[in-house]
């Protein structure tokens, strides 16, 4: 029989894996609790769920843990985990330690994923206040390459226009030079 800190650990894991447990068409399972001499009471069953859904395969496991998207914990998960396996004395650093390496390491994993979400939650109007500026900046970024495009089409216009000037202008002292030629011709004539 696997220890309290075992059960609670991996009940943590349960906790935030539901969904991985729910896609293997499981859930967490309920059985009658032995204490119970009535046999009325009924208790979550972690160590067989996590058994049954996420120790049959440790590499999917492990991959599943690495590539776990925390950005979607619901608050359902967080409420579960809070009440049912936090709120536990026995839930400890220390108590997994003791149980197993492997185990202080789920611990760990299951108190970051908390935190993240405590965090997450937290920054959220920082980050949606982030997005708008980020919006305005793409907009007026995209409006400041406009204006300069416009700019620079109204330079080329006026580079262009000046180059048209001062050949006129050369045509025009041509010109000038050619009739005072002229003029000179025509008096020695």
């Amino acid at each position: 029989m696997p220890s309290n800190a075992v059960k609670l650990v991996m009940g943590a894991v349960c906790y935030f894996m539901i969904d991985e447990i729910k896609e293997q068409g499981g859930e967490i399972i309920i059985k009658k609790d032995p204490e119970d001499k009535f046999g009325r009471k009924k208790i979550e069953e972690y160590y067989d769920t996590s058994k049954k859904y996420l120790l049959n395969n440790p590499d999917k496991l492990k991959k599943k843990l690495l590539d776990y998207d925390k950005e979607k914990i619901t608050p359902e998960i967080i409420k579960n985990y809070e009440t049912k396996i936090r709120s536990q004395e026995s839930y400890t650093y220390e108590n997994a330690f003791k149980a197993n390496l492997a185990l202080s390491f789920l611990y760990k994993w299951c108190d970051a994923m908390y935190e993240f979400d405590k965090t997450y939650r937290e920054t959220a109007p920082l980050r949606a206040k982030l997005d708008a500026a980020e919006k305005v900046v793409r907009e007026k970024t995209a409006e400041l390459k406009e204006k300069k495009d416009a700019l620079d089409e109204i330079n080329n216009k006026i580079t262009s226009l000046t180059n048209l000037y001062e050949r006129k202008m050369q045509e025009q002292t041509e010109l000038e030079n050619d009739i005072e030629d002229c003029s000179l011709k025509l008096s020695r004539a």
